[in-house]
């Protein structure tokens, strides 16, 4: 049995216990547990959200410079496909071919000044698209041509009528179609006319790689130009 002075001395503990909090050492730390918890937690929640946008980041600098390799290589075949060429009905025809490459599905003809005049080169070998005035390339007057060649830019098929294009607007609207300047050295030799069906719209990625090349060939026809009036 439990002794009178074993009594005493158990309360005088727990008396003691109570007064000094050593009761609640165990909510203390576990609320000190939770602490470190949280702070863990949202540590690693942040951290997390970094990583995530770092390799957004990667990701989207890898897809530009893919991207970016892919306008090079374009550039590189559309070049190497120039080289040698002292004819210009050859350098347009291989122009085109590497154009209708990097612009699918895609008709290309090449309106060039000659004289004041402009000079049509139609150099598709796909089926052209149907028009009540036969191609679109005959909708162009002289005067649009011109107007397209002075405006040294990319123009779009609203640019073109606003130019003075001419032709029926409900079969003209079936059509996407964009004009890309041949200019350099300041000068302006004509531009390429680039036209598909207008439920595939001409991105802005494929105006930008034939844009990109559009000096190199007008230094390829300036080439064929002087080598053919030394012939």
């Amino acid at each position: 049995m439990v002794s009178s002075v074993e009594k005493v001395q158990g309360i005088i503990v727990w008396s003691f216990y109570c007064a000094t909090g050593v009761g609640n050492l165990d909510q203390e730390q576990n609320k000190r547990e939770g602490e470190v918890i949280r702070k863990l937690k949202k540590l690693t929640d942040e951290q997390a959200k970094k990583i995530n946008i770092l390799c957004n980041d990667i990701i989207g600098a890898h897809g530009d410079f893919s991207r970016q390799l892919g306008d090079l290589a374009f550039a590189v075949r559309f070049y190497e496909s120039l080289l040698g060429q002292s004819d210009i009905g050859a350098v347009l025809a291989r122009a085109a071919e590497s154009i209708r490459s990097a612009v699918a599905d895609c008709n290309v003809a090449v309106f060039l000044v000659d004289k004041g005049r402009f000079e049509l080169h139609i150099v598709d070998e796909d089926k052209p698209i149907d028009i009540d005035t036969g191609r679109l390339e005959s909708c162009f007057t002289s005067e649009v041509a011109d107007s397209i060649c002075r405006s040294n830019r990319v123009c779009s098929m609203n640019d073109m009528f606003e130019m003075g294009l001419i032709g029926n607007l409900s079969e003209l609207g079936r059509i996407c179609a964009a004009a890309v300047p041949l200019a350099c050295s300041g000068s302006a030799l004509g531009f390429i006319l680039l036209y598909r069906r207008s439920e595939e719209k001409l991105r802005p990625d494929e105006l930008a790689k034939v844009l990109a090349v559009a000096p190199g060939m007008c230094r390829a026809i300036e080439a064929c130009a002087s080598h053919s009036a030394h012939g």
